[in-house]
């Protein structure tokens, strides 16, 4: 087993992981929807936290859920020539699409970063209800889940390098000539 593939695998894992851990929030999501509901409708005594609690948990979900597709290369591709190609063309196309991609990323985590930064140093808190919630947890999601996506981002970035070059194969495993 080459390390190439041992890498795939571990992200893979990781990936699995994080979107089973992840997954319990849509739980959470739904109890929280379910109590306003609940309380608005057959108690009419609606709550001021329950949409902004949604919101924020479905913001850090749906971000989160971003880390699970790449793992799982999953995410939508405009593929309608892409498989006209051999496996070699499609990695050397991903090798360029993916120096976008890690470079849109790496601006987006610069961003993010001092985001959340500044939200912690403020000990920020929303002002869009009488709740205010504390924020800067919810905002320290961002720069993590972007994080975990160029981690992702570099293993493929690296495995279509070895791909266009023939090292590897789409499974990392190594090609003898």
């Amino acid at each position: 087993m080459t390390w190439m593939k041992i890498l795939l695998q571990r992200q893979l894992e990781l990936g699995d992981r994080f979107g089973r851990l992840i997954s319990w929030v849509n739980l959470l999501i739904i109890a929280v929807l379910l109590y306003e509901v609940c309380m608005r409708y057959l108690f009419s005594a609606p709550t001021n936290w329950a949409h902004e609690m949604s919101t924020m948990l479905f913001g850090g979900y749906c971000l989160a859920a971003g880390v699970y597709t790449q793992a799982y290369d999953k995410h939508v591709k405009i593929d309608v020539i892409y498989h006209l190609f051999g496996e070699r063309s499609r990695a050397f196309l991903d090798v360029i699409s993916g120096l976008f991609i890690l470079a849109g990323f790496a601006f987006l985590f610069m961003i993010s970063y001092q985001y959340a930064l500044d939200s912690w140093i403020l000990s920020e808190v929303s002002s869009k209800s009488s709740w205010r919630p504390i924020l800067f947890p919810i905002k320290a999601v961002i720069p993590l889940t972007v994080f975990l996506l160029i981690l992702n981002q570099l293993i493929y970035f690296l495995r279509d390098v070895m791909i266009a070059l023939r090292m590897i194969d789409r499974e990392g495993e190594i090609l003898h000539d």
